[in-house]
């Protein structure tokens, strides 16, 4: 276990960095000047991308917290099971954003 925990956290690192730039990114869209020139349609699909990519950045952050609550309690096991749904969500939503 300790061998896929090790491989999850890697993964996580990666993904982590690439979805919080595209985060940021999609942030600094809404206060370009020419946005507000933009049709519904336009603005229902940038709202959509900015959640999804706003869940995925949940997502991928959420283990950190899960170790800090199950590492000490010895259920290293479990906290990898864990780990691992959530990344596959947030790459799921991640997938939406892009």
């Amino acid at each position: 276990m300790a061998r896929h925990w090790n491989e999850l956290l890697q993964e996580l690192r990666l993904v982590q960095t690439g979805t919080q730039i595209l985060f940021a990114f999609l942030l600094g869209i809404a206060f370009q000047n020419r946005f507000g020139d933009t049709d519904d349609f336009t603005h229902v699909v940038y709202a959509c991308t900015l959640v999804a990519a706003a869940m995925a950045v949940a997502l991928f952050l959420a283990p950190v917290a899960f170790h800090r609550v199950l590492y000490r309690q010895g259920q290293r096991d479990r906290l990898v099971v864990i780990t691992d749904r959530l990344a596959r969500a947030g790459m799921a939503f991640l997938l939406v954003a892009i």
